[in-house]
């Protein structure tokens, strides 16, 4: 039986954004798209949890509170706090996310596509392709957007991972813009069990830009785990 995964997207992103991810591990997985502000859903048989992003910081807030028979997280491009501090340098400044939400319910079509340029970086996306992710980001509407921007602000999962025992594969772009390599590797250590694979030269659409990289590191631990 192939195991079950249930995928939450990032912000600003449609739970189909990670169709190309689902569809290259469907040959040995089960798997489930969500929007980074959908509920996980109930489920009879265990179920490994993939978040990337904001998906992956709402994943691994889940995976603490429910005691649900998740085998093992994979986050990508993931952080247990977006916002910097004093004592976590790997952030981006709240005033500048504040900022960012403001500008956003002015100028969205703007703000968004600075986002996903900057998301893409270091490569380019084709102009049809920008279009595209700035149009499935709209589609959202801008509550939703506002929503998970309130999320990145608040959200600290630091304390609550306290050593955790939950097999953990992170895997992130060494060259991302948006949350840094280093935030990743530091979630990582959190784990007692836990794997972490950086890609040189990708940014924070790790998972839209390239997925079959990802897949077979994906593979082992759903085989191992």
């Amino acid at each position: 039986m192939k195991p079950h995964v249930l995928m939450m997207a990032g912000w600003a992103h449609p739970a189909e954004a990670l169709r190309p991810l689902a569809d290259a591990l469907a040959g040995f997985a089960e798997p489930r798209l969500l929007a980074a502000d959908e509920a996980l859903p109930k489920l009879d048989a265990p179920a490994f949890l993939l978040g990337w992003s904001l998906g992956g910081l709402r994943i691994l807030d889940a995976a603490l509170t429910a005691q649900a028979p998740w085998p093992g997280l994979i986050l990508i491009g993931t952080t247990a706090r977006f916002c910097a501090a004093t004592d976590f340098p790997h952030g981006v400044s709240t005033a500048r996310l504040r900022a960012l939400k403001i500008a956003l319910r002015k100028t969205p079509e703007t703000v968004l596509r600075q986002f996903f340029v900057d998301e893409a970086a270091p490569a380019q996306l084709a102009p049809a392709e920008l279009e595209a992710r700035v149009q499935g980001a709209l589609a959202l509407g801008a509550d939703r957007l506002a929503a998970g921007l309130d999320a990145l602000l608040t959200m600290d999962l630091r304390e609550r991972l306290a050593s955790p025992t939950t097999p953990v594969l992170v895997l992130h772009g060494r060259a991302d813009g948006v949350i840094p390599c280093a935030a990743g590797e530091a979630l990582a250590e959190r784990f007692v069990f836990s794997r972490f694979v950086g890609f040189e030269g990708a940014g924070h659409d790790l998972p839209l830009r390239a997925p079959e990289p990802l897949v077979a590191e994906i593979k082992f631990f759903l085989e191992t785990f």
